[in-house]
This record gives C-alpha cells, structure tokens and sequence, in this order.
C-alpha cells in the first residue's frame, strides 16, 4: 500500500474514520499458501495504522474473526472473554492484527472497535450486491447456490463425525446487511463513547452443515446433492456467538432469519 497516497486521501477529504475491511479470507488457502496471508492481512494493516498515527485520523473499526476463538469441549458459545486460540493461518492473521492494533493505538488518541465477525452470509435486498466466487468456493453460502442452481454438480460436506447432534459443524449465519448495520452502530458508540471495544457480531444461534442443505431444499426446485469428504484442517466443530455485549453497548441485534439469508443468496446466485 502507498502511505503517502493515503495520507493525502485521507488529508484532502478530512477523514476522520476508517473502517478497515482489507484482508484475504479463506481458511483453506491461508493453509495451503500461509505467507500470502501473513504479508497481506498484516502488511496492509501495519500501513493503515501509520498512516493514522500520522494524520491524527481518530477512529477505527476493524473486521475481525471468530475464529480466533479456541474451541470449547461442551460446544458453548463464545462470548468477547472466551480463551483466545488459532488452528490455522488466517484466524493467525486476524489474532495478531488484534494485538498490534491495541498495541500501536495504546498511548494515542485514537480509538477502535474490533468486530469479531461469525460467517457472514446472503446478498443485498436489491439483489445488486451479494458475493461472487472466481474459483472454486471455500465458503458453504457461495458453493451451496453454485449446486443450487446448476454450476456444480455438488456438495462438498468436511466432516460427518464431528461431537455436533448430526456429525456436522455448527456455524452462526449472520446476514451481509445486519452486519453492515453492526459496523455503523458500532462507528457511532466509538465516535460517542471515546471507548476501545471488541465485540461478537453474529446471529447468536447456529446451524449445521446439515440444516442448511435441508433450508435450501426447501426453497430451491431439487434437492442439493452432497458427498461427505474428510474434515478439513483448521475446521472447528462449533462456533456461535454470544451477542449480549453487542446487544447492550451498540443496541443492535440482527433482523434477518437462516431462511431469509438462503433465499436472498439464492437469488443472487441466479442473477450472475
């Protein structure tokens, strides 16, 4: 990244707010090809805060992941205090930028809120705007409407034997829109509040691999063929958010349902 392009953006337009979104995000790639991410996730990053520092530039808000969580023996949700862990390279990446972000910004004026997303899914109302994979998907909403509609000829599912009620992992599906609006509530608490967060942003329930298929099944015109392959390194069983936090500072909770965040993806998907 330009610092010097960026200070004169950020100088000319009087910024006063970033909210930092850059950042490769497959667990399966960081694994197979680790230092791409280790250079990019935190190399941009490093950027972006001296840039910052430099421009008395006063608030940050940071996407974060949950997974950098460590994994719980009774399968519980994770609140903002839970054991801090990675299994892969890229929740590696998302766990160190935490920590330079509170170190380089510990003895500034700038204050920051990182988000601990969950799994981010679905597509805009306007079915303008959704998510696109170039190659082969390595999230389960992208490669899910592919077989959906066609444009492969199945599913993969890592992982039937897992401590999860049908041997699948569970995850927290959070709609693309009630996660944007997580990230303005959260900018105005910073601005207003002058306080460091690091808040959960998820749908604080949880569905199998499973449960999905069968929510897709029921809205799409045949049934999604599957095939159960081996667990994938760096998969966890189980990861849900507690949003009690977010809840309470940010006033925010997410509006959309597991079936509305299929059928908005769906629709996407026939569109491109």
């Amino acid at each position: 990244i330009n610092e010097d392009k960026l200070s004169r953006i950020i100088k000319k337009y009087e910024i006063k707010s970033v909210i930092h979104l850059a950042g490769y995000k497959s667990v399966a790639e960081s694994v197979t090809n680790p230092s791409i991410y280790y250079s990019n996730n935190l190399g941009i990053l490093l950027s972006v805060l001296n840039v910052m520092l430099k421009e008395n530039c006063n608030n940050f808000i940071f996407s974060s992941s949950a997974s950098i969580y460590r994994q719980k023996k009774d399968l519980s949700s994770f609140n903002e205090n839970a054991d801090l862990h990675y299994l892969n390279p890229y929740s590696h990446t998302k766990l160190i930028a935490e920590q330079i972000i509170e170190s380089m910004f510990k003895k500034s004026n700038i204050n920051y809120s990182i988000l601990r997303y969950f799994n981010p899914a679905g597509a805009h109302e306007s079915n303008l705007i959704g998510e696109e994979s170039t190659a082969m998907p390595n999230n389960l909403f992208p490669y899910i409407c592919k077989v959906a509609t066609g444009k492969l000829p199945y599913l993969k599912v890592f992982g039937n034997d897992y401590e999860t009620k049908d041997g699948t992992c569970i995850r927290d599906y959070i709609h693309i829109t009630d996660l944007s609006a997580g990230h303005v509530k959260s900018l105005r608490y910073t601005i207003d509040n002058n306080k460091n967060t690091k808040i959960n942003l998820g749908s604080g329930s949880f569905a199998s691999v499973m449960e999905v298929i069968t929510e897709f099944n029921k809205i799409n015109d045949k049934e999604i063929s599957f095939q159960i392959h081996p667990r994938r390194d760096g998969d966890m069983a189980a990861s849900y958010a507690d949003i009690t936090l977010a809840k309470t500072l940010l006033k925010w909770e997410p509006k959309k349902s597991l079936k509305e965040i299929c059928n908005s993806a769906l629709l996407w998907e026939r569109t491109i």
